[in-house]
């Protein structure tokens, strides 16, 4: 993914005494690194690993057979069920 973003005042200062200070070689890299920390943060990246997980035990499930192939709504409604337990 592609994005252009465009700061100024304290958040542009920021971004440039992370780089200019070698916190990061690039201010990509920071904004990275901001991004994951707020994706731990709000809990986001836990959630993707355990929808990762999942969709590896649902794959081997099908793969030995305990599980067939169904619809892309009934395998929604599995995964839906699995995040409340």
């Amino acid at each position: 993914m592609e994005t252009i973003v465009r700061f100024d005042g304290i958040v542009a200062d920021i971004l440039n005494e992370l780089v200019e200070t070698g916190y990061f070689k690039t201010k990509t890299e920071a904004l990275r690194a901001g991004i994951l920390e707020l994706g731990k943060e709000y809990h986001i990246i836990e959630e993707l690993k355990s929808d990762l997980a999942h969709a590896r035990e649902i794959d081997r499930q099908i793969k030995s057979g305990e599980m067939g192939l169904g619809t892309e709504k009934e395998l929604r409604d599995i995964i839906k069920k699995k995040k409340r337990q």
